[in-house]
């Protein structure tokens, strides 16, 4: 179930509700929504100069060094996800790699023969190569945390230190965020940042302000936004099989966000359980909500998160013509 809502229509709120025990100061967890924000961050560590883009993952992220699969892959092929490694995030297989991963991690109770911690799934993990690298989409939560592992790395500088001092403290927050971890001191970048609802309508609107702050400041460069909504023939390419086939020709995975049509300016951060941010820029409009469901993913949900933000973005813009939004990325992401 919906446990909290806010809309944002040119810079204002014009909707914000919460119930199932939410409340405007209880942090809550943004799951996979977390994975966009780590793409941000790796934008902020690209713009101090920590890395570029082109340089191998493998520089920065010791436990892929003298792995074959890893050769060539550089770190926005990670950010792209398209490092072409194998990892299935098949939730129902206990022995799929999201599983071993979440063992590692603490997510679930670990084994004896389990990895230790992100690095330790990072270094005995992600060892076979199934596509060319760059060709094709594959979502792998653990890329989320070995492009987080690099900004780590690269600037010198713990991960959640990063994202306090060059992202978070710049907002205007109401609140501290909070950065889980895996038990080991790593934060866990795919998915365990958590925050309250109008700490992550802030979001949304610095987003939706091409990453410029209330108080003027451009902490993420406006290209980056800009990026995202420019058509990209190698993206949509990538996007093949099972991705292609639920959310049509259009749609494309680019720096940790979902991108359902450039063209229309419509792309999203999306975690499981009801966690989202929508945004449609030639509408200027956000919407974001932290959710209960009991599973992770749901048929039935997803077609009303698709009614719901048709029929709100209708209702601050009646006199627009309003694509409907692909809500089927919501039945194949991860955490």
């Amino acid at each position: 179930m919906n446990s909290g809502l806010v809309a944002i229509h040119k810079g204002r709120i014009v909707h914000e509700s919460y119930r199932n025990g939410l409340s405007r100061e209880l942090r809550h967890i943004n799951m996979s929504t977390s994975k966009s924000f780590t793409g941000m961050m790796a934008q902020i560590a690209k713009q101090k100069g920590c890395f570029d883009e082109d340089d191998l993952a493998s520089k920065y992220v010791k436990e892929l060094r003298g792995k074959k699969a890893w050769s060539d892959v550089t770190v926005r092929h990670v950010w792209d996800m398209r490092d072409g490694t194998k990892f299935t995030e098949d939730y129902e297989d206990e022995q799929a790699d999201v599983r071993v991963q979440d063992r590692a991690t603490g997510w679930r109770p670990g084994g004896k023969n389990d990895p230790k911690g992100l690095r330790g799934f990072i270094a005995q993990g992600v060892n076979d190569k199934i596509n060319p690298t760059g060709k094709v989409f594959n979502y792998s939560s653990i890329q989320t945390d070995i492009l987080g592992l690099t900004v780590q790395e690269a600037c010198d500088m713990p991960l959640a230190e990063f994202f306090e001092k060059e992202f978070w403290s710049k907002l205007g927050a109401e609140h501290n965020a909070g950065f889980g971890t895996d038990g080991h001191g790593q934060p866990i970048a795919q998915g365990a940042i958590s925050m309250t609802l109008p700490d992550f309508a802030r979001v949304a609107l610095f987003v939706l302000n091409d990453g410029k702050t209330a108080a003027g400041e451009q902490v993420v460069d406006a290209r980056f936004f800009q990026d995202l909504v420019t058509p990209n023939k190698a993206l949509t390419d990538a996007f093949t099989g099972n991705f292609e086939a639920l959310l049509g020709k259009t749609a494309n995975y680019r720096s940790q966000f979902w991108v359902l049509n450039a063209a229309d300016k419509q792309f999203m951060m999306v975690g499981v359980y009801g966690q989202m941010a929508y945004f449609d820029l030639k509408n200027d409009v956000a919407i974001v909500t932290f959710g209960n469901y009991p599973i992770a993913k749901d048929a039935l949900l997803v077609a009303s998160f698709g009614t719901l933000i048709e029929a709100m973005v209708e209702a601050v813009r009646p006199d627009v013509d309003v694509p409907r939004p692909n809500m089927n990325v919501l039945l194949i992401i991860g955490r």
